[in-house]
């Protein structure tokens, strides 16, 4: 999502990769206008969060403990359940009567770490997707879509494998032995595989070692 578009208080949808497979979570931006980052000087501390003054999302050269990425500060929730929708929000507005500055965001950071499905954090723009409930939808109609595509292939083979279950009946009746016939996808297209000797007997022709 474009920087320009990116607006403070709205649910938002956030999901990293092109995947087809990938689903969003919500998240909201606690501040649009500018990004933050975090730091601490042990393990063992809080995270600090502060104003960043880089232009765009930035990842450390090598990971730390210590520093986070500089990007967007949001809320997020791996869970979509409405009650935490809520409690995202709440906090928000909560929030957003505060003057929004590094130590209002570090009050906000210890309330949220008593609550197990939120976090706080910083993102990458570049994943934030749209409005949370469009991309929910948008995530469904994949959905279905493949799941369309995988039901057409499974009635697709289902009619190829009972297609070459007749042929083979067909051809033990003949021949009054059991005979296999196989199924072929190789370069593109369905094939029926079986012996050869096999269909110069249905044909009462010569086989190839018969005319040697």
């Amino acid at each position: 999502m474009k920087k320009a578009d990116i607006k403070a208080g709205v649910l938002y949808g956030y999901a990293k990769g092109t995947s087809e497979y990938r689903n969003a979570h919500p998240v909201i931006v606690l501040d649009a206008s500018t990004l933050w980052t975090w730091h601490r000087s042990s393990g063992r501390e809080r995270r600090q969060w502060k104003l960043s003054n880089a232009k765009r999302f930035t990842s450390p050269s090598y990971y730390s403990s210590y520093r986070g990425d500089e990007g967007y500060l949001v809320l997020s929730a791996h869970s979509s359940s409405p009650e935490i929708i809520d409690t995202l929000k709440e906090l928000y507005a909560e929030f957003a009567a505060t003057p929004g500055n590094p130590d209002a965001v570090n009050d906000l950071a210890r309330k949220v770490d008593e609550i197990r499905e939120v976090h706080m954090d910083v993102v990458n723009n570049r994943w934030i997707v749209g409005d949370f409930e469009e991309a929910k939808a948008e995530e469904d109609q994949r959905r279905r879509t493949r799941d369309a595509l995988h039901k057409a292939e499974r009635d697709r083979a289902a009619a190829e494998r009972e297609f070459m279950d007749d042929v083979a009946a067909i051809l033990s009746e003949k021949l009054e032995r059991s005979v296999t016939v196989a199924l072929d996808r190789s370069y593109g297209q369905t094939r029926a595989s079986l012996s050869i000797n096999d269909l110069a007997e249905f044909f009462g022709i010569k086989a190839p070692k018969d005319r040697l």
